[in-house]
């Protein structure tokens, strides 16, 4: 049941965090990002994201 919650929590703020970027960026390109770069400071793997 822990994962569950989890999971869902984690999808939630990606779809939260996709709603502030705008359509720049899939969830799947969210969540990949967020993985790759999960200790760094969370202005850094979100940059490539944020338009100009």
């Amino acid at each position: 049941m822990n994962h569950v919650i989890l999971m869902l929590i984690a999808t939630l703020l990606t779809y939260l965090i996709k709603l502030e970027l705008g359509p720049s960026a899939t969830p799947f390109q969210l969540t990949r990002a967020s993985h790759n770069q999960r200790f760094d400071v969370a202005e850094l793997w979100l940059k490539p994201f944020i338009p100009t």
